[in-house]
């Protein structure tokens, strides 16, 4: 039996390493912020060098020797990364506020002061900024709008904004893209048959890309189970037949249990198996899950597994689907051209018709319109194009970035970018009526609002220039602004330096909830 090195760090060593840790990890990841922010190499040993500007990237591949600061890091982008998870973008604004509030409120606590109290005074801003950003977005209507977004996203890349922009505009806030590697040195869309669904990997064990945190299986067949996986035994059929005909495979069901998600991670791993597998959760719940099985059935040649099929687990391998490729995420999951039942398609398709037409409640259509979309829009494919491998790693991170902030704008409406919108957030506090109980919670509060300066100087900063003589000429009006880009005063909606209001948002949130969970915490416990 292995002996466990178990490291106990309290009070102030665990407040120093997390301190070192927050700045090591702040400090490199934001230095990336803003057109001007600068490139981080990255060396993957074996699987090469990269060349970056991707906050997750850069936040993903810190290395920390020291236990306890490995476990303060582990912590960290844990919580940073359900910025990524929920938006898919916005992890380096994340950072900036997680750092500079950390750093300021232990500050403050370290001399005596309350650390509940500066919470509840972080929180109480936190509050009013979150109605302020909402109260704030407007909404994307136009090609020009979707392009602009989508540039600043790729790091001012115009041209690749411009085929995000206008893929999404044709095909809607529900379109479906995703990025694959060209053949070629040039960058351009394909439209494809495919869909795709909001459920991704049920463990990051079973991811088999590890540079794009995603899992391809090529020519999978394809299980869509409507009946929860009890024991690993339910699946041994299926699984034996996959291996039998050397077929990656792709189960979606609702719930399976630990231990034969267990099995399923070690059956993955063993070198002695042909194939790979994935498992997600199925999309939806009640009887809209059982519809939208049977829609993805129909583009996929399966049958679905429910209570009421003339089949069971047993039987399951006689009934599976499959499709030329899927890609999955831990959010996501994309199917791409399926082996469609012609038949079962046309007429899920008019199934869905009659029903936009008898249903009034706008939730019901809404969900008719999803399933529409899902069957009959297809997958726009990026197919990334570059010269070199570390260029096209580069790429295909920013155009991940790109199409999942320009998505979210899309559907949710945009803020003034550039860190405009978090400094007109603190003139909004600076005004605002807010009860404050104690001198500990005014301080917090203080911490908040100049922790709202910091992407705008840290943007400022990477671009070599003095934020204090930029801020002195900015107007009143919410969207009056600076470009850092091109060096003037704007209307950041007019010249297009905008950001989607979930990004923001969910930044924000985030970058305050893992500083204040830090604050909170005294002690480490490293078994390493």
């Amino acid at each position: 039996m292995s002996k466990i090195n178990k490291v106990v760090a309290e009070k102030e060593e665990s407040r120093k390493a997390i301190k070192e840790t927050v700045n090591i990890l702040g400090n490199v990841v934001k230095s990336t912020l803003g057109p001007k922010g600068s490139y981080v190499m990255i060396n993957r040993g074996i699987e090469g060098v990269v060349i970056t500007k991707d906050g997750v990237s850069v936040a993903d591949n810190i290395p920390f020797r020291d236990p306890i600061m490995a476990t303060a890091y582990d912590i960290i982008k844990q919580a940073a990364n359900k910025t990524l998870d929920k938006v898919k973008d916005g992890t380096t604004t994340s950072t900036v506020f997680m750092q500079y509030i950390y750093n300021e409120a232990i500050k403050e606590i370290e001399s005596g002061r309350s650390q509940y109290d500066i919470a509840s005074g972080l929180k109480k801003a936190a509050d009013k900024v979150i109605e302020f950003l909402e109260s704030s977005k407007v909404l994307v209507t136009s090609e020009e709008q979707l392009v602009d977004i989508a540039s600043v996203s790729c790091n001012n890349d115009k041209e690749l904004g411009k085929i995000i922009g206008e893929t999404f505009y044709k095909l809607g806030p529900n379109g479906m893209i995703t990025v694959e590697n060209s053949n070629t040195y040039q960058t351009k869309v394909e439209m494809i048959e495919g869909a795709q669904f909001e459920q991704g990997l049920m463990s990051p064990y079973l991811i088999n890309q590890t540079d794009r945190n995603e899992t391809i299986l090529s020519e999978p067949l394809i299980l869509l189970s409507d009946k929860d996986v009890n024991y690993f035994k339910d699946l041994i059929g299926v699984l034996e037949y996959a291996i039998e005909k050397r077929k990656n495979i792709l189960l979606v069901v609702p719930e399976i249990t630990d231990s034969a998600l267990a099995m399923v991670v070690a059956n993955n791993r063993n070198p002695e198996i042909p194939i790979k597998i994935a498992c997600v959760k199925t999309p939806e719940f009640g009887n809209l899950r059982y519809e939208t099985l049977e829609d993805l059935a129909a583009l996929t040649g399966a049958d679905v597994l429910s209570e009421n099929s003339s089949f069971g687990w047993e039987d399951a391998a006689h009934h599976l689907g499959s499709a030329k490729r899927a890609i999955i995420t831990m959010g996501a999951t994309t199917i791409i051209e399926g082996k469609k039942d012609k038949d079962r398609f046309q007429k899920r398709l008019e199934n869905i018709e009659e029903g936009l037409k008898v249903y009034e409640y706008p939730t019901e259509k809404e969900k008719l319109e999803e399933r529409k979309a899902r069957l009959t829009d297809g997958i726009a494919v990026i197919k990334a194009g570059a010269s070199t491998d570390a260029q096209l790693t580069e790429m295909k991170d920013r155009l991940d970035d790109a199409i999942n902030a320009t998505r979210a704008a899309f559907k949710s409406g945009v803020l003034p970018g550039g860190g405009i919108i978090f400094l007109k957030a603190k003139k909004m506090l600076e005004k605002a009526d807010v009860k404050l109980n104690s001198r500990d919670e005014e301080l917090g509060y203080e911490v908040m609002k100049r922790a709202l300066e910091q992407p705008f100087r840290t943007i400022a900063q990477n671009a070599e220039k003095n934020a204090d003589i930029i801020m002195i000429g900015l107007g009143e009006e919410v969207s009056s602004g600076y470009d850092f880009k091109e060096d003037i005063y704007c209307d950041m909606f007019e010249q297009g330096v905008i950001d989607p209001l979930e990004v923001s948002k969910v930044a924000f949130i985030n970058g305050h909830s893992v500083a204040s969970m830090l604050l909170r915490t005294n002690n480490i416990i490293s078994l390493g």
